[in-house]
């Protein structure tokens, strides 16, 4: 692996797949480093814009793992609309940040039996995300299938920061850089 590992966000519903990314944030963080591997926008100080925040967090990282059970798509929300056509779902807004930006990777991630959805079933924004391919990860075969993950972070995305990555200004105070990439669970 180069000098420099990835930065990586993790994206996830907490009512659908929470189990499986804190599986996969241990196994990350462990290989890659907590201060590298940001899950949950959960730490923010009173006051602040959550929009902004998933924003700043994203542009901050190189690799967006979008981890997807069964019902990703498909669940409820307000009304007899899904949770994702809403405009301000967290899930939602930070998959959006990260497919506007070309230098950040998103691999979308199967869990629990999932596929990818349908074209139709998301909002305009996120229907890009279909053409990703995608790894499913196994209960029976976990290990190995993280371990493909891993590998394709280290060979195409460890190494020098791409051009066009923005981060925390190095002179921001330490409340705001722990913000974006501190360590938050659910």
């Amino acid at each position: 692996m180069s000098a420099r590992p990835p930065k990586v966000f993790i994206s996830y519903r907490r009512d659908e797949a929470a189990g499986q990314a804190g599986r996969i944030y241990e196994e990350i963080a462990a290989r890659f480093g907590d201060e590298n591997v940001h899950m949950d926008v959960t730490t923010l100080a009173h006051g602040i814009d959550f929009v902004e925040q998933i924003a700043d967090a994203v542009a901050g990282c190189e690799v967006m793992l979008v981890v997807m059970g069964p019902g990703w798509a498909t669940v409820p929300g307000r009304g007899d609309r899904p949770r994702i056509a809403d405009p301000d779902d967290h899930v939602r807004l930070e998959i959006e940040a990260a497919l506007r930006r070309r230098d950040i990777r998103v691999i979308p991630l199967l869990v629990g039996g999932a596929s990818m959805p349908e074209q139709e079933l998301l909002p305009d924004s996120l229907r890009p995300l279909v053409r990703r391919n995608a790894l499913e990860l196994h209960d029976a075969r976990w290990r190995d299938d993280l371990g493909r993950l891993v590998q394709v972070m280290e060979r195409d995305l460890s190494g020098p920061p791409p051009a066009a990555a923005v981060g925390p200004p190095p002179s921001a105070p330490p409340s705001y850089r722990e913000s974006v990439f501190g360590r938050a669970r659910a």
